[in-house]
């Protein structure tokens, strides 16, 4: 904790050790890897048990997750602030046991979190009105960029929260920072872990995702609904305490 405190201080001043975000960085991934050890030992009792009440002769089962984790690999830890590949490339699992049992397959394109559901209403064959916001089935890839977005990116030396957008192609990912005008390409193929910026060398490219994004963006802004909580004085505030709800750039 004392690592982790004296790291954030530093932050704060713009000034730190490297020596000390070697050694943070290594605490911190041995206490993630510590979690997922017992993340995992806790999953192998939930399949033993569905398995032992016979669940599983039957079962659609879906692994996935909200987010990763920052180990500073962009200057930052937890997650939320940024739209690196380390925060938002989570795992998606689909696998049927029993009756309900799948050919395995991988799907080699960028999927969303949205994907799931009409996945599994293909594979129940069950039909369903088509919804704006509901992605299209992996069963039936298809080719679509991904767009990104957060209130809640920070910069050292700004206050509050800065909005972040990216577009996520074939090969190409773009993040573009509207307080900062900044923008940032990088080419996944070859530089997986996005730490070189293309952006004024590969301009073209550039040029397009950050129109393509831009559409995106004033579409999303004039078709959002918004969302009523009622009157749940409680509810209001886990939301507002979650930040989803209140505050600066709150949504």
């Amino acid at each position: 904790q004392e690592i982790v405190e004296r790291l954030a201080s530093q932050r704060e001043a713009d000034m730190v050790d490297p020596a000390l975000i070697e050694e943070g960085m290594d605490l911190l991934r041995r206490r993630y890897d510590r979690e997922v050890a017992y993340l995992d030992k806790a999953f192998g009792e939930l399949m033993t048990l569905l398995e032992d009440h016979g669940i599983l002769e039957n079962a659609l089962l879906v692994v996935t997750s909200d987010h990763g984790e920052e180990f500073y690999e962009h200057g930052k830890l937890s997650h939320g602030p940024h739209l690196y590949d380390e925060t938002v490339r989570v795992p998606l699992w689909i696998t049927g046991y029993g009756k309900a049992a799948l050919p395995p397959k991988t799907i080699h394109i960028p999927a969303e979190n949205k994907n799931v559901l009409p996945t599994l209403l293909q594979i129940l064959d069950m039909t369903h009105p088509p919804h704006p916001s509901w992605g299209f089935s992996l069963l039936n890839p298809r080719q679509e960029p991904t767009f990104l977005q957060t209130w809640h990116g920070t910069e050292p030396g700004s206050a509050g929260w800065i909005e972040r957008l990216a577009l996520v192609g074939a090969e190409h990912k773009f993040i573009y920072t509207p307080s900062l005008d900044r923008q940032e390409l990088f080419d996944l193929s070859e530089d997986p872990f996005e730490q070189v910026n293309r952006a004024s060398h590969d301009s073209e490219i550039t040029d397009k995702m950050a129109k393509a994004l831009a559409a995106w963006n004033q579409q999303t802004l004039s078709e959002a609904p918004g969302v009523t909580l009622g009157e749940n004085a409680e509810v209001q505030a886990w939301m507002a305490e979650l930040g989803y709800v209140g505050g600066e750039g709150g949504n």
